[in-house]
C-alpha cells in the first residue's frame, strides 16, 4: 500500500457529516414569538371552537423557535389546559399564529 493510502485511514473522520453545519443552520433560523392582537386573537378563538376531534385542520404554530406549518387530524382537544393535538403532536393555542386550509 502506497503511503498516501495508508495515511488516509488515519484521518479523522465523520460519521454524521453536516451535522455541525444543520445545528448552526437550525440556530440562526430562530424566530421571535408574534404578539397577536385582540382581532387575531378572537379569529384563532372562533376557529378552535369550530374544531372537534377527528376534523381535518391546519395550522402555523410556533414550534422549537421558528413557526411551522402542520396540517393533519385533530386528536386531542383541552380546553382546560388549552391545547389541541394535531396527529398527536400537542400545540398550545398561544403558540398559534393561524390557521391554514
Amino acid at each position: 500500500m502506497p503511503p498516501e493510502a495508508r495515511a488516509k485511514q488515519f484521518m479523522p473522520f465523520s460519521a454524521l457529516s453536516g451535522l455541525e453545519l444543520a445545528l448552526s443552520e437550525r440556530e440562526t433560523r430562530k424566530q421571535q414569538k408574534a404578539q397577536l392582537d385582540g382581532e387575531e386573537i378572537d379569529k384563532i378563538d372562533r376557529e378552535l371552537r369550530k374544531l372537534t376531534v377527528g376534523n381535518e385542520t391546519g395550522v402555523v404554530c410556533f414550534y422549537d423557535g421558528i413557526y411551522t406549518p402542520v396540517k393533519g387530524r385533530v386528536t386531542k382537544i383541552d380546553s382546560i389546559k388549552k391545547f389541541i393535538e394535531i396527529d398527536g403532536l400537542r400545540i398550545y393555542f398561544d403558540d398559534i399564529l393561524k390557521f391554514i386550509y
